[in-house]
């Protein structure tokens, strides 16, 4: 489990917000496969169940709205789809 925020500036740009995100992504995603490879090749089982794979990306101000107790975590999960 990973939180990715991008911070400001022009990373916070919506044409690069979801780049940024989707390179994490695929780097999360490789990282696992890899290491489940190098499990098996090492005499052991392991397995990259990558059909079960949740993302979600908050509004940050629906984040802050929950963090400040503004919202409960039923709502923030109704606005994330949950």
């Amino acid at each position: 489990m990973g939180v990715d925020r991008t911070s400001g500036g022009i990373f916070s740009a919506p044409f690069l917000s979801n780049s940024v995100f989707n390179g994490g992504d695929e780097l999360w995603q490789n990282i696992q496969q890899n290491v489940a490879t190098f499990i098996n090749n090492s005499g052991g089982n392991a397995s990259f169940y990558s059909n079960g794979l949740i993302k979600a990306r908050p509004i940050w101000n629906d984040v802050k709205a929950y963090l400040k107790g503004e919202i409960t975590f039923a709502t923030m999960k109704l606005y994330l789809g949950c």
